[in-house]
């Protein structure tokens, strides 16, 4: 059998999708994809991307070690196979389809906005026709929709869903975990981590030192560390980590779980649900709320609350970030900050794109920010309420930023950026300062996206002109 997971509606997730995969997302201890292939393993697994994104997304593949196939459609139709959406979530209680069985169309009707209802409360506003969630197929009716479409995996899911032999079945609402937006990740991150750590228990690797004067914490008293028997506190250990002077882990709302080479400094405070990536730092006296995670190579300070770093992020200094998923090579200057609720305790608006075009009621009193990969933050930056910023953004202003930002921003103007100095200064970051190389192809990627952006950017530059200048 095969799992093929593949990726639809991909601007719904704004600046975090333009740089790498839907199913790449993280949401717990690893990402989307990873999440379905484990839980359909032994499966042959496959990945059906943007062409654009297909030879970062395999060489990130194939330096973990992983088997799986990128944009290989005909390989993966050559079996009975089971079609995912990449958004959906598994193993955190949601349902997931039957490997096995018949032809079958699964439909879900996901939550696309908010709009006022007859009461004058927000109600969902669900997607016209749904969204194709998953598609079982046999290995002959596979065959005969691959001759009938060709390699193009968006006509031959439709192909399916018109195919009168393939049972078409409407999923009942919330049967099946699609995470159609970011706030939706950051919502089941929590979920997700107690999922994890049950999966994998609780542990401490043998070459991982823990200072003696190390708490853990359970309602606000001590419990025995971790592998120490009945009452001991749920976490795990990775290899080679550290852990230093009078740091104090929390385990009352959910596990900790901390991965290999990772340095915790002293006087640190970590509240569970958390999880900390291979290679982090959390340096001292930072303060992790419940619900972050951690992605490789990340180094925090300051306090987080239900936040997803995708990795490769820096955050030196002080500042609260909350409630925001940050992309790769992110670097935060000394106290930025988001603000997560607004004022008036509204729900919170995002704009996926400037102006009018893409605003959505996301439903939400708490929603921050979502950061692509590459923007950078000057001193005292105030990232307002559901802020969205496009991949390779520089903002030095310390005015509260507009909703949507794309380029150079600076004392609140949007002004001319060069994709070289953008670019350059992401590198920096990732391949000197934390030392991990970039995927041949790299540049030519995000070249493409920061070009993708040019018409919009002009647009920001000009709405600015006429406002400071009618």
């Amino acid at each position: 059998m095969h799992l093929l997971v593949f990726e639809q509606l991909w601007e719904e997730h704004g600046p975090l999708a333009r740089t790498r995969p839907v199913l790449a997302l993280r949401c717990g201890t690893m990402s989307l994809g990873d999440r379905l292939a484990a839980h359909y393993q032994p499966a042959a697994v496959f990945h059906q991307v943007r062409a654009a994104l297909a030879p970062v997304h395999a060489e990130l593949l194939a330096r973990r070690g992983s088997p799986v196939r990128v944009n290989e459609l005909a390989a993966a139709l050559a079996a009975d196979v089971l079609i995912v959406d990449g958004a959906v979530l598994a193993g955190t209680g949601g349902a997931l389809p039957a490997a096995e069985g018949g032809d079958e169309v699964g439909i879900v009707h996901d939550v696309i906005d908010h709009a006022p209802g007859p009461a004058g409360r927000l109600e969902p506003v669900r997607r016209p026709g749904g969204r194709i969630a998953y598609v079982r197929l046999r290995r002959a009716t596979a065959a005969a929709l691959l001759a009938r479409c060709g390699p193009d995996l968006p006509a031959l899911l439709a192909a399916a869903r018109a195919d009168a032999g393939i049972a078409a079945r409407p999923v009942p609402a919330g049967e099946i975990e699609v995470m159609t937006y970011p706030w939706q990740l950051l919502e089941r991150n929590g979920a997700a981590i107690r999922a994890d750590h049950a999966a994998g228990g609780s542990r401490v690797a043998a070459s991982a030192r823990v200072d003696p004067t190390v708490a853990w914490l359970r309602d606000g008293a001590r419990v025995p560390p971790p592998g120490s028997g009945p009452g001991a506190a749920a976490a795990s250990i990775g290899a080679e980590t550290v852990i230093g002077a009078f740091v104090s882990l929390d385990v009352s709302e959910g596990p900790i779980l901390i991965g290999a080479n990772v340095v915790i400094q002293p006087h640190a405070h970590i509240e569970g649900p958390a999880y900390i990536g291979d290679g982090s730092t959390v340096w001292a006296h930072a303060h992790l709320k419940p619900g972050c995670s951690l992605g490789p190579r990340s180094r925090v300070c300051g306090q987080l609350e239900e936040v997803i770093l995708q990795g490769l992020m820096h955050k030196f200094h002080a500042g609260f970030l909350g409630h925001s998923y940050v992309g790769e090579g992110v670097n935060l200057g000394d106290q930025t900050v988001t603000s997560n609720l607004k004022n008036d305790r509204t729900p919170v608006e995002v704009h996926l794109a400037p102006g009018p075009l893409r605003r959505i009621d996301t439903g939400r009193l708490y929603v921050g920010s979502l950061l692509g990969d590459g923007v950078a933050t000057g001193t005292n930056t105030n990232l307002t309420t559901g802020c969205v910023v496009e991949p390779l953004s520089c903002i030095v202003s310390a005015e509260a930023t507009p909703k949507y930002v794309s380029g150079l921003l600076l004392r609140g103007r949007p002004l001319p950026w060069p994709f070289a100095s953008a670019y350059n200064a992401f590198r920096i970051l990732v391949s000197e300062r934390l030392a991990w190389p970039l995927p041949e192809g790299h540049e030519t990627l995000f070249r493409q996206v920061y070009a993708d952006l040019k018409a919009t950017r002009r647009r920001l530059r000009l709405e600015a002109g006429a406002a400071r200048f009618p």
